[in-house]
Order: structure tokens, then C-alpha cells, then sequence
């Protein structure tokens, strides 16, 4: 099974990608991205249920199936929560919606835990979905995979070692930042990856790669934004950026610009809410499918993207969106989900590892820090859930590992 398997795994990945760009060949959003984002995540989504049924199918034919504890605490929890939505009336297409993505981590800890699945298909393939990823961000296509394009730079400029393969890649480089580049966040985060190895890595990246880095491609980097400027300036990542800086009193804590605004706004509305619910919806939430009323909002983008402005979905902070949707029960469960992927990422890259691995950690730790801003950009991406288990599976390889030459070593 293993092996049909892992072909299967990346063969969905690449049906994910390939789903992704058909709103754009057929222009099914007419022009607006939005209306592209919609049917890019429908069109993904429904390609999806036939893995998704075969691997429950694989895993649920066999008998005698461990689940871990905390797995069977969150689908109890999910329970109450589906019995919640329906005992409030929420719009079924909406309940099924956010209860589908609800049990994605469900779903990849089953793929990646409960099958024979190859931690070397994940490593083995890693460079493929890379490479789709930046090929479609470079023909304009908005990823569903939010921010994986980001992984390509930062492994051209630390991880390629081949002159050749350098030559060639650098000379793509400029487009793949220019298009990957949308927005402030993905500025924020290119920069943080980035850092991390210049500044925290000391295992997986050389002293001589860094130096090399400094005097050779910085120089290089340098005279390229002097000479592109203009181009660099037509980013989403620079007018998105110099837009909130012109409109942020830092001192005073105060955000005018709209997205920032509107996010804040959200905020006020769910705490409006969450103080006049009673004590169970205070510990449930509201379930899945629940909205909120935005018509309040100064964000125009927000009545674009929406039918009904009284009666949104989306939110965009995770806390709030938690808070909302699953209470404070829920939104101890996500707390408590960052500080251990945090803490299992950060212990992954302090040790010498495939480059799969260590640019895996670094985009759970980017995506749960999008995630408190961008809520849905973690939640709903496929490939988010499948690297953070397949990352978890290796620091308990690497642990078990550990534990084995111990008692060896006794």
C-alpha cells in the first residue's frame, strides 16, 4: 500500500495546484480575484473528496485503530459544536463548509500517523510542489497554498548548490519575488525566514553560504533594486506597506488604514457579541457557519467579496474567529496548538536535516503567525496540515531516535 500510496498523496497535491488555475483560463471570476479565490477553493475542494474518502476507506478497513487522545477530545468537541450550528439555525452550506475544514487536521494526522506513508515522499517530492507553486505564481495565479512561493526564494538563495542550477535560478529570482510579493505580510515573513538563517541557524545553512550571501548576491540585490525601483514600487508588498506606515500613529496605537481597520472593527463586533451571549455559547461558540453583521465596515473590498454584508463568514483574525465559532473551549485548543507547533518547529531547526524539512518548519511558523491575522489561510490549506504533521512525525522520529542510542549508549 505504501507505495501506491505516496504517488497518490503527491498526485493529489498536483491536482490541487493544476485546480487552482482554472478560474483563470476560464475567467470564471470575470476578472476579480475574489470571485477567482471562491471558485479556485470550490473547484480544489471538490477534486479532493475522492482522496479524502480513500484514505478514510484504507485506514477504517483495518482493525484495531489507535487514535490519540487528543484527536478523540477534538472530534468531541466538534460534535458539540455541529450540534450547536444546527440548534441555532446556521445556513447548512455554510456548516458544511467550515465542518469540512474543521476536520482537515483530523484527516491529515489519520494520513500521515495511521497509514504507511513515507516521510521520503514528503522530502522526495518537496522540490515538485515547489516548483508548481512558483510557476504559478509567476503566471499570476493566486495560490491557495498561501505563501509556499515564499519557500522558493529562500531555498534558491540557501539550498541550491549546483553552479549551474545557481546561475539560472538567480536569474528567476527577481520574477518569483516580484510575484510572490503581494502584500505586506508576505514581505514580513520573506524577511523573517531570511533572518532566521543569517542570525538563529548555526547546523543547516554553512558560515561560508552566509558570507558568500553577504558580498556576492546582496551586491547584487542592492543594484537590482536600484535599477527596478519602479518595478519594485508596483508590488503589493510596497503600496500595501508604505500605506500602512502613512496611516499608523504608532505611539497611539492607531491603525486608519482600511485593512487593519476593518480587522480591528471585526474584533469589536465578536466581543460585542461574545458579551451579550449567554455561558454556553461563551465556552461553544456559535458553530460552525455562524456570521457575523459587517455592514459597519469602511473596507469596500469586504462588500465586493461578499453577497449578504449583514451576514459575513469570513474573519480574518484567528482569535476572534475562534472565539466566535468555538468559544473559549476553542480557542483554548488553538492557543494551545501554536505553542506546541511552535515548539516543535523551533526544536526541528536547531538539528542538521533535509531542506524539505527545515523550509517545512519555517512555513508552519509563518503560516500560525498569518494565522492570527489571515485566519483562513491557515485553516483551509491542505498543505499547511499535511507539512505540520509530516513535521511533527519527524521530531518524534528524531526523538525516538535519540532514545534508542541512549539506551544503547547505557
Amino acid at each position: 500500500m505504501s507505495v501506491s500510496l505516496n504517488k497518490v498523496v503527491v498526485l493529489f497535491f498536483t491536482i490541487c495546484f493544476l485546480a487552482m488555475v482554472v478560474p483563470y483560463i476560464f475567467d470564471l471570476g470575470e476578472g476579480n480575484v475574489f470571485k477567482n479565490d471562491f471558485y479556485a477553493k470550490r473547484i480544489m475542494t471538490a477534486l479532493s473528496f475522492p482522496f479524502f474518502l480513500w484514505i478514510f476507506y484504507l485506514v477504517f478497513k483495518k482493525r484495531n485503530i489507535s487514535i490519540n487522545s487528543n484527536i478523540v477530545l477534538y472530534l468531541t468537541f466538534y460534535a458539540i459544536v455541529l450540534f450547536v450550528s444546527f440548534f441555532k439555525g446556521n445556513k447548512f452550506s455554510l456548516i458544511i463548509t467550515d465542518g469540512f475544514i474543521a476536520l482537515l487536521p483530523v484527516f491529515f494526522y489519520i494520513l500521515v500517523f495511521k497509514t504507511s506513508i513515507s516521510t521520503e515522499v514528503y522530502k522526495n517530492s518537496f522540490l515538485w510542489l515547489l516548483f508548481l507553486g512558483s510557476l504559478l505564481v509567476v503566471f499570476d495565479v493566486k495560490l491557495q497554498f498561501s505563501y509556499f512561493s515564499l519557500l522558493a526564494i529562500v531555498y534558491i538563495l540557501f539550498f541550491v548548490k549546483d553552479k549551474l542550477n545557481i546561475i539560472l535560478l538567480y536569474a528567476l529570482l527577481p520574477i518569483i519575488v516580484f510575484k510572490s510579493l503581494i502584500g505586506k505580510s508576505a514581505l514580513l515573513m520573506l524577511i523573517f525566514m531570511v533572518s532566521y538563517f543569517f542570525i538563529f541557524d548555526s547546523v543547516n545553512v554553512s558560515r561560508k553560504k552566509k558570507i558568500y550571501l553577504l558580498l556576492i548576491p546582496s551586491v547584487l540585490i542592492t543594484i537590482g533594486i536600484v535599477i527596478f525601483w519602479d518595478k519594485i514600487q508596483a508590488t503589493g508588498s510596497y503600496r500595501n506597506f508604505t500605506y500602512f506606515l502613512k496611516n499608523t500613529d504608532f505611539s497611539k496605537l492607531k491603525f486608519t488604514d482600511h485593512s487593519t481597520s476593518h480587522r480591528l472593527y471585526e474584533g469589536e463586533v465578536i466581543l460585542s457579541n461574545f458579551r451579550e451571549s449567554n455561558f454556553f455559547e461563551k465556552l461553544f461558540g456559535n458553530g460552525f457557519g455562524s456570521t457575523i453583521d459587517l455592514s459597519g465596515t469602511v473596507d469596500k473590498t469586504i462588500a465586493g467579496a461578499n453577497t449578504d454584508i449583514h451576514n459575513v463568514r469570513n474573519i480574518h483574525m484567528g482569535f476572534f474567529a475562534v472565539l466566535s465559532r468555538y468559544g473559549l473551549l476553542g480557542l483554548v485548543i488553538y492557543i494551545t496548538f501554536i505553542f506546541r507547533m511552535f515548539f516543535v518547529c523551533w526544536k526541528t531547526l536547531k538539528k542538521p536535516n533535509h531542506y524539505s524539512i527545515i523550509l517545512g518548519s519555517l512555513y508552519v511558523l509563518i503560516l500560525l503567525f498569518d494565522s492570527l491575522i489571515s485566519f483562513p489561510h491557515m485553516m483551509s490549506n491542505f498543505l499547511f496540515w499535511f507539512i505540520a504533521f509530516m513535521i511533527l512525525l519527524e521530531y518524534k522520529t528524531m526523538n525516538r531516535q535519540k532514545l534508542d542510542y541512549d539506551n544503547r549508549v547505557e
